[in-house]
């Protein structure tokens, strides 16, 4: 099938781009079925609409595929993917978020608010926030913010019950507000800068020593029965980790109090360096977090952009990247200043206009009740490797009435999805020897109640070609020398890669190389060489051999008679290991034993008898005479 490229240079908008996209990517495919190339151009005024394009290329057809459903308590599970801000004082409502809402053209779903242990639950400013059509997801952080690195209150204790009395009065007043809620208790705390978190060797290290996960999870169970038991069921419970990359060594799992105490999962994930993205500081998190709470929702409960000149380009690629992902139901935007950090955007014009571009999505403004779909991230599973094959699950939101998968390759990691070349559709692709070298993508495109959404999997690749293990054409024992042969290089084999003893590995050109000489080498010396292949990215299984440095041996003495000759051996050398005889070109392996080789029913004449000396992998040349026989 012949590539189609179709580049996009109209409209850089989020659902411009998107209906532009999904519109051309409709319309190439079928033309690309067709043997027929689209030229790069502008889309113009007179662009079809996605569907007018599919319905002319007779593209949309049912891709398999299932609606996703979130798997969570109502209060997190709308529909469609929420919005939150967390600003000082969120629950008094007050300027602070109303007006960044309203620059942001939303009203914040999720609000998040901050209390430690010795404060009450907030029943009146709860109760008035819900009210108001915006959920709190209340951070409860066991300990006296006025005393930061203090370990006040001790998971320890807070499992053994001791503050019980203030648990009680807590979960009296948050079954007072009357409605639901999230309650997001001890979060992060696998880092290590709050005390109930995982103690680290580290300069801003303040968890309390000796903490363990198994403690931090008994804590949070013990928190959860005690409002279960005061009837505060009116709360929903977010388990909340940061991302693992600042306490790799601490598994989410060790933490994870059970599916039973978590009814949504948090995440808090910030975008601290400019080269920072959805891929670089949450992917490895979010793949640990595909393994619990099988369904339950996740929420980014804070994110930011530390960087401003660099903040509304990141958050635009953040919150189009997050929101496809499967599972995630929420997005709250940390503007606050914290410690050293601002992540305020109260005052950042670029990031205001990039968040309110981006909350257009219909993925934030359509509830699925109302007919519309959104796309979820391709999940691509299988290598990129010549001769197998990769594939996907086409996921959504909502009931789509029309949908299509498509897959893409692409020069670089990193080029627009515009600039790739279409080359497959549906739900699998066999990675053929035309792709070596690209990167591949996955993409869905759904049409729903007049809207459009596309949705795009992280890139995999480079396309390599597995290098099978290498068979040597033979290793040559020249004297103090060795002479290696390779094969003919298979498809896609860039290098031969060859290591002899501890020394370094060689990168060798396949395409040029045939043999490679090792000089110098002291006889009766054994050696270990080791030899792969490579297609530039990965290197294939390594094939070892063993020779040892000796000579070739000296011409043998032979003695003939009637229709027979016998040829007497020599003494074989040190590091030999065998022989090898070569009768009128029929070689036979000898033990290093063998002092003579006799051959008889032999007719009149001249022969030939070769004999080579062998050193583990390695061959002599054959020292040669010419027996005459009668």
């Amino acid at each position: 099938m012949n590539a189609v490229r179709a580049r996009l240079k109209g409209p850089r908008s989020w659902a411009a781009r998107t209906r532009l996209l999904l519109g051309v990517t409709a319309a190439g495919v079928a033309l690309a079925a067709a043997g027929t190339a689209v030229a790069a151009g502008t889309p113009d005024a007179g662009t079809p609409s996605p569907a007018e394009a599919a319905a002319r290329a007779g593209l949309w057809t049912d891709v398999p595929g299932h609606q996703e459903a979130c798997q969570g308590p109502a209060v997190v599970c709308r529909g469609r993917i929420m919005f939150g801000l967390a600003t000082p004082d969120v629950l008094d409502l007050n300027p602070t978020l109303t007006g960044l809402e309203s620059r942001l053209g939303h009203r914040a779903d999720l609000i998040g608010s901050y209390q430690d242990f010795t404060e009450p639950m907030y029943t009146a400013r709860l109760r008035a926030a819900i009210a108001s059509g915006r959920t709190p997801v209340v951070t409860w952080e066991p300990y006296n913010s006025k005393r930061y690195a203090t370990n006040t209150y001790p998971l320890r204790s807070i499992a053994a019950g001791a503050y019980d009395a203030y648990l009680r009065r807590s979960a009296d007043q948050a079954r007072a507000v009357g409605a639901p809620f999230v309650v997001r208790f001890g979060h992060e705390m696998n880092g290590f800068w709050y005390p109930w978190g995982q103690p680290r060797v580290h300069p801003q290290n303040v968890a309390a020593a000796g903490n363990t996960p198994a403690m931090y999870a008994a804590a949070y169970r013990h928190v959860v029965d005690v409002f279960r038991q005061r009837g505060a069921t009116n709360v929903a419970w977010m388990w909340s980790p940061n991302v693992t990359d600042a306490n790799p060594a601490v598994t989410l799992r060790s933490l994870y109090p059970g599916d039973q105490y978590v009814d949504v999962i948090g995440l808090s994930g910030y975008l601290e360096r400019p080269t920072d993205t959805v891929e670089s500081r949450y992917r490895d998190t979010l793949d640990e977090l595909s393994a619990l709470g099988p369904g339950k929702p996740v929420v980014i409960a804070e994110t930011g952009a530390v960087v401003a000149e660099h903040r509304g380009p990141q958050l635009t690629a953040m919150i189009a990247a997050l929101s496809a992902e499967p599972r995630i139901s929420g997005i709250i935007y940390f503007s606050q200043p914290d410690k050293a950090v601002d992540y305020r955007i109260s005052d950042d014009v670029e990031a205001q206009d990039a968040l309110r571009s981006a909350l257009q999505s219909p993925r934030f403004t359509r509830p699925v009740s109302t007919g519309s779909a959104f796309a979820r991230t391709p999940q691509v599973t299988g290598e990129a490797i010549v001769g197998q094959s990769l594939s996907t699950q086409w996921t959504w939101r909502g009931t789509p009435t029309q949908e299509h998968g498509l897959w893409l390759s692409c020069p670089e990691a990193a080029t627009p999805s515009e600039q790739c070349d279409i080359v497959g559709r549906g739900s699998a692709l066999s990675v053929g020897m035309s792709l070596h070298g690209r990167y591949l993508r996955a993409a869905l495109g759904i049409m729903s109640a007049g809207a459009s959404d596309y949705a795009e999997s992280r890139t995999t690749g480079p396309v390599r070609v597995r290098p099978a293990a290498v068979t040597v054409s033979g290793i040559d024992l020249l004297s103090t020398a060795v002479r290696v042969r390779f094969p003919a290089a298979e498809a896609g084999t860039t290098n031969w890669v060859v290591k002899l003893d501890d020394a370094a590995a060689e990168y060798l050109p396949a395409s040029t190389t045939t043999e490679h000489y090792y000089n110098n080498l002291p006889a009766g010396s054994t050696h270990t060489l080791t030899v792969a292949a490579s297609d530039g990215p990965s290197v294939g299984p390594a094939t070892t051999l063993t020779f040892g440095v000796v000579t070739k041996p000296q011409n043998p003495a032979f003695s003939t008679g009637h229709g027979t000759y016998t040829v007497t051996l020599p003494a074989p050398a040190p590091g030999q290991t065998g022989w090898v005889a070569v009768s009128d070109g029929v070689e036979t392996a000898l033990p290093l034993g063998t002092t003579s080789v006799t051959r008889s029913g032999l007719t009149p004449g001249q022969h030939t008898f070769g004999l080579r000396a062998v050193a583990g992998d390695g061959r002599t040349n054959p020292a040669t005479v010419f027996p005459t026989v009668s």
